[in-house]
Formats: structure tokens, sequence, C-alpha cells
């Protein structure tokens, strides 16, 4: 009974952050690069809390790779969006900037490679 409550909380807080995101964006005209990120952070926190939501209340537990390979993408955009925010705010040069950024965007991938597989998943149900 707890799980299922646990999953209608994330399943809240994805519909919250996504909307959140979206008025922040709509309504904030003044904000200049920062309504860009909000959008992109709520974006990814929808895809973290939608996914492993998803996740938890499907019936299958072999096809649960497939949500789960959604909330591990949306923690790995988070972490990129909130790395490349940081390099924004601390004024470091664009090549630096780029490479932090590339070398990041790589682990992204080869971490999607490595954990988002099907036999990378033991899922047990209680």
């Amino acid at each position: 009974m707890l799980g299922i409550w646990l999953n209608l909380c994330l399943a809240v807080f994805a519909t919250l952050s996504l909307s959140a995101g979206i008025s922040f964006f709509v309504e904030e005209r003044d904000a200049g690069y920062t309504r860009g990120y909000v959008l992109l952070f709520g974006i990814a926190a929808c895809l973290i809390c939608g996914g492993y939501a998803v996740m938890g209340f499907m019936p299958q537990t072999e096809y649960t790779f497939i949500p789960r390979l959604i909330g591990l993408y949306g923690i790995d955009v988070f972490l990129l969006m909130e790395l490349s925010y940081l390099t924004l705010e601390l004024h470091r040069s664009q090549g630096l900037r780029s490479v932090i950024i590339g070398f990041f965007a790589l682990y992204v991938l080869l971490d999607l490679i490595v954990f988002g597989r099907p036999s990378a998943l033991i899922y047990v149900r209680y």
C-alpha cells in the first residue's frame, strides 16, 4: 500500500515540476537564459519522477526497464543541465565549457548503455 502512495506522489511531482517549468518559461519573459534552464530542469524532473512512477505501476516486471531508462535519462539530463548552468554562471570560457559538457555527454551515453539494458535491472516487487 505504501508503494502505491509513493508512486502516486512521484506522478504528482512529475506533473507539478513540468507545469512549474512551463509556467515560469511563459510568465517570466525578462529572466534571460535562466528561463530556458528552468524549463529544462522541469522537463528533466518530470522524466525522472514520471519514469520511476510508471515503472512502479507496471504489472509485468520484464518490461520495467523501459520507464527505468526514461528515468535514468532524466537524471542524466538533469545533471548535464546543472553542469551547463554552473559553468555558465561561473563565466568559464566557451572552449572549456564545451570540453566539460562534451566529457559529461560521453558519460551520459555510457551510463545509458551500461545501466539501460534489461539485464542490468534486478527488480523485485514486494
